[in-house]
């Protein structure tokens, strides 16, 4: 997160003591207090001491009020024109931490979208949370200004909640797009306006599809056709170790895998009367795939196998 001129907002609490003490002097200073009975003195310091108190009162409202309205602006949502007059003219300050926040909000977002996985997402969102608290605890914020950065925050932890639930919307659809059924109307135009790269993903994944069926046509037995898995299961692992595949392409790959095993486990059983079984674990052992991936593997078998048994 950008760093920013620290104001006064976080410590007015603090001062608020000896500020008024030192207003109460600068008036009783004013005043002949000799020509004064001590009980009309009296009268005048509790007089003076009430006003000062609803002074010092108002202030604190007021800078709560604006806190929340710097917190709408945040969330983008609607500020009414006396909001904005009253930040203008009383709050600036607050408000430039308020459209700061936005512009670093928005750069979050761009740094989340170009991760490849939910756990480089998750650091960008924690680095953003520890930036705030470092610089709080160095003084660089004040309280106030933290909390409306935090409320940013909780505003990117909406958008990555979002994004994960979008992206496995995407990856069902690019299964299905793999498998060669037929898309929804509603299916097409969510993936195609908002993940068209996850449809291109799928789309490519065809012509491998079609690779590797020619690949098992060449077998001879069984034991070939899992050597061929093997391999193709394999060339997956070392692609998300270099890091060239995201987890979505993780998915759809494997999902490639998953319907040509299937395609020839139909025909195996048609030809031989026997079920073509290909057991998914004889591939994840720890020679072959790192313990995240197989993980991520065993995940989207059993997600095939569910969702070819409803189909």
């Amino acid at each position: 997160m950008n760093n920013i001129n620290n104001n006064l907002y976080g410590k007015t609490t603090m001062k608020l003591g000896s500020e008024s003490k030192q207003i109460q002097n600068n008036l009783l200073s004013e005043i002949n207090t000799k020509d004064i009975p001590k009980q009309e003195l009296g009268k005048l310091n509790n007089l003076q001491n009430t006003d000062i108190i609803k002074n010092l009162t108002k202030i604190q409202e007021d800078t709560k009020r604006a806190e929340l309205i710097a917190i709408k602006i945040v969330k983008q949502e609607t500020v009414t024109t006396k909001e904005q007059n009253f930040m203008n003219k009383k709050y600036p300050d607050m408000k430039k931490v308020a459209n700061q926040s936005i512009n670093e909000c928005e750069y979050l977002k761009k740094q989340i979208s170009n991760c490849k996985t939910d756990e480089e997402r998750q650091q960008v969102l924690f680095k953003a949370t520890s930036d705030i608290k470092d610089m709080t605890r160095k003084g660089v914020l004040s309280e106030i200004q933290a909390r409306i950065k935090n409320s940013g925050i909780i505003e990117i932890e909406k958008f990555l909640k979002n994004i994960q639930k979008e992206l496995k919307k995407a990856e069902i659809i690019a299964i299905k797009i793999v498998k060669g059924d037929k898309l929804t109307a509603t299916e097409e135009n969510f993936i195609n306006k908002k993940y068209s790269d996850v449809k291109q993903i799928a789309d490519q994944s065809i012509n491998q599809k079609i690779d590797l069926k020619e690949k098992f046509k060449s077998c001879k037995t069984p034991e070939e056709k899992q050597l061929v898995l093997a391999k193709a299961i394999g060339d997956v692992k070392d692609m998300a170790k270099n890091g060239v595949l995201s987890e979505t392409e993780i998915v759809i790959k494997m999902s490639v895998i998953e319907v040509v095993k299937k395609e020839y486990e139909r025909e195996y059983d048609k030809e031989n009367g026997l079920k073509f079984i290909i057991n998914p674990y004889i591939y994840l052992n720890s020679r072959l795939l790192s313990d995240k991936l197989s993980g991520i593997i065993i995940i989207v078998v059993i997600l095939s196998i569910i969702y070819f048994l409803k189909n």
